[in-house]
C-alpha cells in the first residue's frame, strides 16, 4: 500500500471514530463533510507528511470535525486545537481529546490572540479564514505570535476570483452576501481572498509564502489517483469569462504555505 492509500484508509477509520461518537445532526454532519471533502483532506495530510517530522508541535485552528488533527496526532505529532467558542464545543472537546489530540484552546481570533509563547512548528487552517471577522493582517499576526522561527503554515481557503463569484456579480447577486453570516456562529464567508491579497498580509505580518496552488476539487481527487471530470455547467461559465475578457485564476480552492521570517513590516 503506497502512501496516499494509506493515507485514505486511516481516515476513512478515524470519520468513523468520530462519527460513532455523536449524536445526530453533528453525526450526519461529519459524515457528510468527510464525503465532500475527502480529496481535499488527503491531498493535505500527504502534503503536511512530507515534511519527514512526527514528533513536531502542531496547531490546527478550526479543526471541526477533527479529522486531520486526529489523524496527525495518531502519527506521533504534538496536536493542539484552536477551537470558537460555541456550545457544542464542549462535547466536541471531550471527542477530540479521547482520539488524541493534547489541548483545545477556545479564541475568537476576530478579538483575541491564540498565545504569546512560539511553541508549533506547524500552524493549520484549512477553509478558516474566510469565516473570520477581521483583516488577514491581524490573523496572520496572531499565528507568527506562536509560531517558532523557520516554522510553517499551510493554509486553504475559496479562491476570490473563481468562476462562481464572478457569474454570481455578473447576475447582479453578491457571492458571499453579509446578511447571511452570523457573527454569533461564524457560519457563512464573511470574505474571500486572492492570492495577491494573503500573500501582502501574510508579508506584513512576518510570513513568506513559499509556495501556493490554485486547484478545483477534481484536482485534489486527481493528485490522489481519483478520476474526476470538471462539470459541464463550470467549463461555460468559464469560457464565458474568458469570453468576457476575464484574466486570472477561476478555479475554487488556493492551498498555500508560508514560512515564519525573521522581521515584521
Amino acid at each position: 500500500m503506497n502512501e496516499i492509500e494509506e493515507i485514505k484508509t486511516k481516515l476513512e477509520g478515524i470519520a468513523g471514530d468520530i462519527a460513532r461518537r455523536l449524536d445526530e445532526p453533528l453525526k450526519s454532519e461529519v459524515i457528510s463533510y468527510y464525503r465532500r471533502h475527502r480529496c481535499r483532506l488527503v491531498y493535505q495530510l500527504h502534503r503536511i507528511l512530507q515534511e519527514g517530522k512526527d514528533e513536531g508541535s502542531i496547531l490546527e485552528i478550526g479543526p471541526y470535525p477533527g479529522l486531520v488533527s486526529i489523524y496527525l496526532a495518531r502519527e506521533g505529532y504534538n496536536v493542539e486545537v484552536v477551537e470558537y467558542p460555541r456550545p457544542e464545543m464542549k462535547h466536541l472537546e471531550k471527542m477530540y481529546m479521547e482520539l488524541g489530540v493534547n489541548r483545545v484552546i477556545y479564541r475568537d481570533l476576530a478579538k483575541e490572540n491564540i498565545g504569546s509563547e512560539e511553541r508549533y512548528d506547524i500552524i493549520l487552517m484549512f477553509e478558516v479564514i474566510e469565516h473570520i471577522p477581521a483583516h488577514p493582517y491581524s490573523i496572520f499576526r496572531k499565528i507568527h505570535e506562536v509560531l517558532k522561527r523557520q516554522g510553517k503554515l499551510y493554509l486553504s481557503t475559496p479562491n476570490l476570483l473563481n468562476s462562481f463569484n464572478r457569474i454570481s456579480l455578473l447576475k447582479g447577486v453578491e457571492p458571499f452576501p453579509l446578511y447571511k453570516y452570523s457573527l454569533e456562529t461564524t457560519k457563512g464567508h464573511f470574505r474571500e481572498y486572492s492570492v495577491q491579497e494573503l500573500r501582502a498580509a501574510m508579508r506584513q505580518a512576518g510570513l513568506d509564502m513559499i509556495e501556493y496552488k490554485i486547484l478545483d476539487k477534481e484536482d485534489y481527487c486527481r493528485h490522489i489517483g481519483e478520476n474526476a471530470k470538471t462539470s459541464i455547467s463550470v467549463r461555460i461559465s468559464r469560457g464565458i469569462i474568458r469570453l468576457l475578457g476575464g484574466k486570472g485564476p477561476l478555479k475554487w480552492s488556493i492551498f498555500a504555505v508560508a514560512q515564519k521570517g525573521s522581521s515584521i513590516e
